[in-house]
């Protein structure tokens, strides 16, 4: 009896799994998120070996089984069977991509007839002269969907024991993958709206002032309207939830409605212009309100210290209070996409980008290790300091390897398109066609936040079918990857049929 009682004591419960997590480094954090960028060249070798080497045209079911099995699987591996393997997954993607490029490399100067001169003087095109003013910025739609790719899989695989329960969400102090999601999100957010895009006309006057803040109002109302339905359908499940990640009613809608309309608020009383400087003054006084004014205490116990869930405020205290920290994180990611959007024509202005990501992204690290040292360690229930400055750092990470991608596929399509081949048949170089950017990134980012509630959907409907913590990682593993390939068709399905589905 007492044997089975022991084994009975071993068997993770529900509470137990998702509770008193501490999180894992922001290195290995680093490392995985930079399997992103390395699936996108892994993709595009592929694409371009095929098509320039072999000759192979890929019909469209064909392209998107190969995105699917580079851009998104890959992924989903990284955080479940292999997800003890960061740096060795890494390592050989990129070796893999580059062997492909080396291929592709002696294959077309096999077949040119230049002189070496003229070659490198298509190399000095490639690296500076190159025109690149793409109408939309594609680092920048990659950064927005694998957000929300690594959001999906992960809000389905965190229920599974084959996701390792260091990348779930911390309880209190620490850095979990899944930490990223919400603040991930509501910068990519920032990166594209219409004040980083330069596209926002500033009000004038008190009245353009409110009627602008009550249309902001308005917009957030089909957001808010998704909250109460998560919230309506969450308590009549019964469904498993984790009461300090936001509080007892609280959830990620109702943050998205609130920095909407605060930062539009924000947005009409000072210029968008001022955006970083307003998101560092608002940073530092939140963190003196939490370190020096007891609002930690606050967020962590409760009133009193008690850890009490008694009333609106104190059942909700995490949801509200981290509202501001949200809030910085969108103006950080305004001040950000002004930068990004600044109008660039060369392909050395791109490079030159790369390189003050690449600075910036230094000193926030630094930046980091600082605030966590002599102010506090990162808190994702607060969104505190130290939050914000690692959200912001890894998001810049992850934009200048996505630009480096970017910039590296544009040469290599230049090559391809101005590397004139042997006289067979009348080839020319136009003959030789560009490799396109991928299509399922594009088909993730026409209907973004409805593959979030899809996702959402698909997760709940799993959960109630079977007990997900009884399953072995395998069976979790290819679970994860049947949910995703399923997004995956129903996002290309409606981009293909150009049916955007938006009522928010």
């Amino acid at each position: 009896m007492m044997a089975s009682g022991q084994e009975t004591s071993s068997v993770p419960t529900r509470e137990t799994f998702y509770s008193n997590l501490n999180g894992t480094s922001t290195l290995e954090i680093s490392l995985m998120a930079s399997g992103a960028p390395a699936c996108m060249v892994l993709r595009f070798s592929i694409v371009a070996v095929l098509v320039c080497t072999v000759g192979i045209v890929l019909k469209p079911w064909q392209r998107f089984l190969l995105e699917f099995c580079t851009l998104v699987l890959p992924c989903v591996i990284g955080v479940t069977l292999l997800s003890d393997f960061a740096l060795p997954f890494l390592v050989i993607g990129i070796v893999t991509s580059l062997t492909l490029l080396w291929v592709l490399f002696k294959h077309i100067t096999s077949n040119t007839t230049q002189t070496s001169a003229d070659q490198k003087q298509l190399t000095l095109s490639a690296l500076g002269d190159v025109t690149h003013s793409p109408q939309k910025l594609q680092f920048v739609t990659a950064y927005r969907v694998y957000a929300m790719i690594t959001t999906v899989i992960c809000i389905l695989a965190v229920d599974f024991v084959a996701f390792p329960r260091r990348l779930a969400k911390t309880e209190t102090y620490g850095t979990g993958l899944m930490d990223l999601g919400v603040g991930c999100f509501t910068l990519a957010n920032a990166l594209v709206s219409p004040e980083a895009r330069g596209t926002f006309r500033q009000v004038k006057g008190f009245n353009s002032g409110l009627q602008a803040i009550g249309k902001a109002a308005i917009s957030a109302v089909p957001i808010l309207v998704l909250g109460f339905i998560r919230l309506a359908s969450v308590k009549a499940t019964d469904y498993q939830e984790h009461v300090s990640e936001y509080g007892v009613h609280w959830n990620f809608f109702f943050t998205l409605a609130a920095v909407s309309i605060f930062s539009s608020i924000c947005l009409t009383l000072v210029s968008p212009h001022m955006s970083g400087i307003l998101s560092m003054v608002l940073a530092a006084s939140y963190q003196n309100q939490l370190t020096n004014q007891g609002l930690a205490e606050f967020v962590l116990h409760g009133d009193g210290g008690i850890d009490s869930r008694e009333g609106l405020l104190n059942a909700n205290r995490e949801g509200l209070v981290s509202c501001i920290g949200y809030l910085v994180i969108y103006l950080a990611g305004v001040q950000l996409g002004r930068f990004l959007f600044l109008p660039r024509t060369l392909l050395r202005e791109y490079f030159v980008m790369f390189l003050q990501l690449c600075i910036a992204d230094v000193l926030l690290w630094a930046m980091l290790y600082v605030s966590v040292m002599s102010v506090e360690p990162v808190c994702r229930r607060s969104a505190n300091l130290s939050y914000i400055i690692w959200i912001i750092a890894y998001s810049i990470h992850l934009l200048a390897c996505f630009l480096l991608v970017e910039i590296l596929s544009t040469v290599a399509n230049h090559g391809l398109r101005e590397t004139p081949k042997k006289t067979e048949q009348n080839d020319s170089p136009k003959d030789t066609q560009p490799i396109p950017d991928p299509s399922l990134i594009s088909a993730f980012d026409y209907n973004l936040l409805l593959m979030f509630l899809l996702g959402n959907l698909l997760t709940g409907v799993v959960n109630m079918s079977i007990n997900t913590i009884d399953y072995p990682p395998f069976t979790g593993f290819v679970t994860v990857t049947g949910y995703m390939f399923i997004i995956c068709v129903v996002a290309q399905m409606l981009h293909k049929y150009e049916k955007r589905i938006k009522f928010w």
